[in-house]
């Protein structure tokens, strides 16, 4: 089939989006050819590493090396490294065997004239030098269209233009527009590029932050800053370093955030610039076996009965802690060492390619019919309320206590964990009873529900009164004292729907006066940036209008 495709395109002119297309369904032939003649490493890897195997696979089609930072991330959890993994696999040239062919004969561009096929162009320019060195040749080439304020758009068509080999008149109005844009959307006051580093300095905003960045997990800081790295590697793809810091505010000093990050090009996550094993990726999974509906429900069931032992397990070597009246000791470091080796290899996540499986050709019950939601759906959002479950659930176990360090001191964070790992896990039971309630024993079901709910109980109870230095009590003598409905009135719902708010807001509401919040970053800012350009002043003063209206509303309630 490629080479009668590649026959076809023979001496035929195409547009943007279609050499895109064109490109992308050739290297697709080269990743299933490359599948089939390296199999049975891929069933290696991915039963060795079945949480992470995608990040292992052994594709590195730009001159970027993800080895060193890859392995640090995972390679102390599955014992593996890049290497060893490269070593089962053979070469990788085939995978852009029928692009190179296709390349090297009469193919001709169309000459772009909207700003789509500059992004399509882009795309088809990107796979095409992840290996292959390639620049279209298209006479008097330059960027005429109007150029939108998309800054994921404008970083894609730069990042295709550069590594294509164009010369700087090509993107130079295209970059300085990024720049420009990327400093008034971001709240950049110093931007440089400097010895092939670029560097930029913003500011916290706190009308906003919340809504953009703080609905996910993790740290807010750090996601703002690979936020701008993200966009910088791509605008700037030949650069050795990439820089970015948050001005920290005197309000957020005693909190410990990642206030600046400092990535070398070596070491930048860059899966978007991987099509080729991305789409090796979606391919494999394709290939091998898809479990059975049945199947899929003994193995969530398999799951749910081992994290509700291994949270007792843990519950215990709290309990024990507390009594002896010691920050760690052996029994803790043990039960520590054991809950994290059981969930360390746990599949906690189905395919996407099998949930679709499983979607189809299934019969709804008569009483489901006019609920307007699929089975298919129903079972994405089961497979999300376990992958939200566990994970809340294997952040817990990992850093609320390290062997010879004791629990760490990080009381609020880690009981708004359990809190979300008992509301994920109430949810996850009620939906668990209407997808598969016919393949299952319904009796035998409710014990383990009950089982989980008590387990994650004693956790709870358990961990909160050694955090507040109570006086030791058995986990028998708390839970008659402390009722059930009253924990969950007064700290499962309304306490994490308050710490999970954004960030913006939670730090807003805390300041009683709100000019004393805008003069304190103000202060902050000028502090750090004594001399501002033109554009930064302009983005400052547009920021305090927004304080003086806040302020103007609020004495108007």
């Amino acid at each position: 089939m490629p080479d009668s495709l590649l026959r076809k395109l023979d001496g035929k002119k195409v547009n943007s989006m279609q050499a895109y297309i064109v490109a992308k369904t050739l290297v697709w032939c080269g990743v299933k050819l490359y599948i089939e003649n390296n199999q049975a490493a891929f069933d290696w890897l991915r039963h060795t590493a079945p949480i992470c195997w995608q990040y292992f696979v052994p594709v590195n089609f730009t001159e970027i090396e993800l080895d060193e930072s890859v392995d640090e991330l995972l390679g102390i959890h599955i014992g593996i490294t890049m290497n060893d993994i490269r070593k089962r696999f053979t070469s990788q040239t085939e995978v852009f065997t029928y692009l190179c062919r296709w390349l090297n004969s009469s193919i001709s561009l169309e000459k772009p004239r909207k700003w789509r096929d500059y992004c399509w162009l882009a795309k088809f320019l990107t796979i095409c030098n992840l290996q292959l060195s390639y620049k279209p040749d298209i006479s008097d080439f330059r960027i005429e269209a109007k150029i939108p304020d998309d800054l994921d758009e404008m970083a894609d068509v730069l990042l295709g233009l550069k590594l294509a080999g164009y010369d700087s008149t090509t993107y130079n109005h295209l970059e300085e527009n990024f720049v420009k844009q990327f400093r008034i959307q971001n709240n950049i006051l110093e931007f440089d590029i400097c010895n092939n580093e670029v560097n930029c300095l913003t500011f916290l905003d706190y009308f906003t932050a919340g809504e953009q960045y703080g609905k996910e997990d993790g740290d807010i800081m750090n996601r703002i800053n690979m936020r701008h790295i993200d966009l910088l590697r791509k605008a700037f793809p030949n650069l050795d370093v990439y820089h970015s810091e948050i001005i920290k505010d005197d309000i957020l000093k005693e909190l410990d955030l990642s206030f600046e990050k400092h990535i070398s090009r070596i070491n930048l996550p860059l899966e978007e610039m991987k099509e080729p094993r991305i789409m090796m990726m979606h391919l494999y999974e394709k290939s091998y076996v898809l479990p059975s509906r049945k199947a899929y429900c003994d193995q969530l069931i398999s799951f749910r009965k081992l994290f509700a032992d291994v949270i007792k397990e843990y519950w215990q070597g709290i309990d024990e802690i507390h009594r002896v009246d010691k920050a760690h000791n052996v029994k803790m470091d043990l039960a520590c060492k054991n809950v994290c080796d059981k969930i360390l290899n746990v599949n906690i996540e189905l395919p996407a390619s099998e949930i679709n499986r499983f979607g189809l050709g299934y019969e709804k019950r008569k009483e489901e019919k006019d609920d307007g939601k699929s089975s298919k759906d129903n079972l994405k959002e089961l497979n999300s309320l376990y992958l939200h479950y566990s994970s809340s659930l294997i952040v817990f176990f990992r850093q609320c206590y390290l062997p010879s360090q004791g629990f760490i001191n990080d009381k609020q964070r880690m009981t708004i964990l359990l809190l979300e790992a008992q509301g994920t896990m109430k949810k996850l039971q009620s939906l668990f009873h209407q997808v598969f309630d016919d393949y299952v024993d319904v009796i035998e079901i409710k014990q383990l529900d009950e089982r989980e709910s008590q387990q994650m109980l004693c956790l709870i109870v358990v961990y909160q009164c050694l955090a507040q230095n109570k006086p030791y009590m058995s986990c028998r003598q708390l839970l008659k004292q402390i009722k059930p409905m009253k924990l969950t009135t007064c700290q499962t719902d309304d306490t994490s729907d308050k710490n999970i708010e954004n960030l913006s807001t939670a730090i807003v509401d805390t300041v009683d006066d709100i000019e004393q919040l805008r003069n304190m970053q103000l202060k902050n800012i000028y502090s750090r940036c004594s001399h501002l350009d033109d554009l930064s002043t302009q983005i400052v003063d547009k920021y305090l209008k927004r304080y003086d209206e806040a302020i103007h509303s609020h004495f108007a309630i």
